[in-house]
């Protein structure tokens, strides 16, 4: 799966320029980083073999952003898997570890299966439904139940509301144009605050119950068995800090998901329909889940090939310790910052014939594995590779299986379906559509 020797040009989309930078080119080279914004200071690796350098060949040389890592904002974040860099990353990950084997996920099935019940029941009106509203909303619900085991719908509302003004503090403080903007005394950083001392109320909750033999959730439960470098177990204020890396990363990933699968079944009929005969052959999802992805070819090239098309995590950022000398040739300076773009990467032509073509068997070539890391990284790569990428892709197929064996959509309305580069890739306005129940028998 070599490219071409001559260079692939790329574009990058109307959608994605205000989030790069006006000034950016838009056309750039494949193999050759491209400057970013007016002063150029920013670059956007487009090296297949760069990012892999990045991610995984020299990776102890590259730090998170600063907008996680920076002390003035760890506050946000928490003391949690997701702020913390080098040695600390890698023994807090590795104690983390057994929290998202394959088994550990596997036994949240049932879960899984019973949030996406009361879903089913409210589309049985036939109204119209935004999917991506839909989608968000059960991928809350199952990481909060996962967590803190039953709660009543005033709680879950009350927490859905936490986590809406803790995604839009975040979205200030990655994306205003204004220095230092996280320090800003602003309303919104206020309700963040009060939006962390409720999810640390629940996690004292939940401990409690547990102590008192009550029911909590297995996630929650699943922390208070961990042991970290010490032989200790984690105390109430790591388990909140995993909590909050939790909350801002353990949903949103999957509601977008979730919703590119649907679009893209909606966008091409007749491979929606041979996937439902997959599921009617296949059966229980239980019998098969644990099965090689060749058991369900179809079921897991969608998840695949729409990880590619519209990875939610479209960007992200990485910073030299010390200045380097990437296999590109480019020199890099200590500091500064490289921007890498799964939504552009994972359409380099030389190694994704016709990128923008939907193709769900690309990923059943034995070679496909090389593609990993370099033009195909949707939970990024290396030591710093996503913890949950196990949790999200079992979420995401017994979701998208349980609700297929009982609904299809129709598209609602005609207006072109456009992505919003935000914090995660969503649909721009919302995914609308009509379910329609077709049970499968």
């Amino acid at each position: 799966m070599k490219p071409p020797m001559n260079r692939c040009m790329g574009e990058i989309p109307w959608f994605l320029v205000p989030r790069l930078g006006r000034f950016t080119s838009r056309h750039f080279e494949y193999g050759t980083p491209l400057p970013i914004g007016l002063t150029g200071r920013q670059l956007l690796l487009t090296d297949p073999e760069d990012v892999f350098h990045v991610l995984v060949g020299n990776a102890a040389n590259y730090s998170k952003s600063r907008k996680l890592t920076d002390e003035r904002v760890r506050q946000r974040v928490g003391g949690g898997l997701l702020g913390r860099q080098g040695t600390s990353h890698h023994e807090r990950r590795r104690s983390l570890q057994p929290l998202y084997s394959q088994r550990a996920v596997e036994s949240l099935v049932h879960l899984i299966e019973e949030q996406c019940r009361p879903l089913l029941e409210n589309w049985s009106n036939g109204e119209p439904r935004d999917l991506s509203r839909d989608m968000g909303r059960l991928s809350q619900r199952i990481l909060l139940t996962a967590l803190f085991g039953p709660l009543t719908e005033n709680q879950i509302v009350t927490l859905e509301q936490a986590i809406r003004r803790r995604r839009e503090y975040t979205e200030q403080v990655y994306f205003s144009p204004l220095p230092r903007c996280e320090s800003w005394p602003t309303r919104r950083r206020r309700l963040d605050r009060e939006a962390q001392a409720l999810f640390a109320q629940h996690v004292r909750q939940g401990l409690q119950d547990l102590s008192a033999g009550r029911p909590s959730g297995d996630l929650l439960r699943g922390m208070t068995q961990i042991s970290v470098g010490d032989g200790q177990q984690l105390s109430e204020a790591d388990i909140c800090d995993e909590v909050l890396s939790l909350m801002s990363t353990g949903h949103e990933t999957i509601t977008e998901w979730l919703t590119w699968c649907w679009v893209l079944l909606e966008q091409h009929p007749d491979f929606a329909r041979s996937w439902r005969t997959e599921l009617l052959r296949l059966g229980p999802i239980t019998g098969w889940l644990g099965s090689p992805p060749e058991t369900a070819p179809l079921t897991h090239g969608l998840l695949d090939e729409s990880l590619r098309l519209y990875p939610p995590t479209w960007l992200f950022a990485r910073v030299p310790l010390q200045a380097d000398c990437l296999p590109s040739g480019t020199h890099v300076r200590a500091g500064q910052n490289l921007l890498l773009c799964q939504y552009l990467m994972h359409r380099h032509p030389g190694f994704f014939p016709d990128p923008e073509r939907f193709d769900p068997t690309r990923f059943h070539n034995p070679e496909a594995q090389r593609l990993v890391g370099r033009v195909y990284f949707p939970f990024g790569a290396g030591p710093h590779r996503c913890i949950g990428d196990k949790l999200a892709r079992l979420e995401t197929l017994v979701v998208l299986v349980t609700i297929a064996r009982e609904f299809t959509f129709d598209r609602s309305g005609t207006e072109p379906v456009i992505p919003h580069p935000g914090l995660t890739l969503g649909v721009r306005g919302g995914y609308w559509v009509q379910p329609r129940r077709d049970k499968l028998e």
